[in-house]
């Protein structure tokens, strides 16, 4: 399948997975609607041979109706069992690592594509920390495999408005990881063993800033840094273990 139908063919799955979401969500009122919308900017450093470190400009929105919503994790349905708690349930992309048609050190692997996952996530208020227990899989069939993991965070008042640091811990599975980072013997050369992906312990620690800049307008400053862990961080398409990114977002609240 060339590239186009491919991405043709990821959209509409995705699409039609939130529709049937959109459909067990039931029917909403107008007064139940919810939008945040603005613009964000983010910059990640490389951490796979032959890609350059990524600088991005795209529009930000935050879209709530009833239980569906729409925000840059994903698409699909939130409730609260609890005045504490949330229960979300959505479909999320999970971007390809390299682009083997861009990318001149890698050209001769085969293309690792970009997939929809299901996602599951429980959010946890504490009077101490605010907690996260999320897992996703693979339903488009491209690696196959899942992934699973715990976040907290914590939201303190400074400089006018709330810093909130987190800290998430995440496993990947074996056929993840060989999918992305693995290489096969007929994909190996005389620069780029082949290897042959495990699972691996991903750790991100992120530290945000939002702020109220008037009675609707709002800021978000972030940067945050993740390691990837042996089973991924060992792969010879890989140039550094850990990296960074960093990003800024103005939105309207309506």
């Amino acid at each position: 399948m060339n590239p186009l139908a491919t991405h043709f063919a990821l959209r509409s799955r995705l699409t039609f997975t939130a529709l049937v979401l959109c459909i067990l969500a039931g029917p909403v009122s107008a007064s139940d609607w919810d939008a945040s919308l603005g613009l964000s900017g983010g910059s990640i450093q490389r951490h796979v041979k032959g890609e350059n470190d990524q600088h991005v400009v795209v529009p930000y929105a935050d879209l709530r109706w009833g239980m569906m919503m729409a925000n840059p994790e994903g698409i699909g349905l939130v409730t609260s069992p609890t005045s504490s708690s949330r229960l979300k349930v959505m479909v999320q992309l999970r971007q390809s690592v390299f682009d083997p048609d861009d990318n001149k050190v890698l050209a001769a692997l085969d293309d690792r594509d970009d997939t929809g996952e299901l996602l599951i996530k429980w959010e946890q208020a504490t009077p101490w920390v605010d907690l996260a227990i999320f897992a996703s899989a693979d339903v488009l069939d491209r690696h196959g495999g899942h992934e699973w993991g715990i976040a907290v965070s914590r939201e303190l008042p400074a400089w006018g408005g709330a810093l909130v640091p987190s800290i998430d811990v995440r496993q990947q599975s074996r056929r993840l990881v060989d999918y992305y980072y693995g290489v096969s013997q007929q994909e190996a050369s005389a620069n780029i063993a082949a290897y042959e992906g495990e699972k691996s312990v991903v750790m991100r620690t992120s530290v945000s800033h939002v702020q109220k800049l008037g009675s609707d307008w709002h800021s978000v400053f972030a940067f945050g840094y993740e390691h990837l862990g042996d089973g991924a961080g060992e792969s010879s398409i890989v140039e550094r273990k850990g990296f960074w990114s960093g990003g800024v977002a103005i939105f309207y609240q309506f």
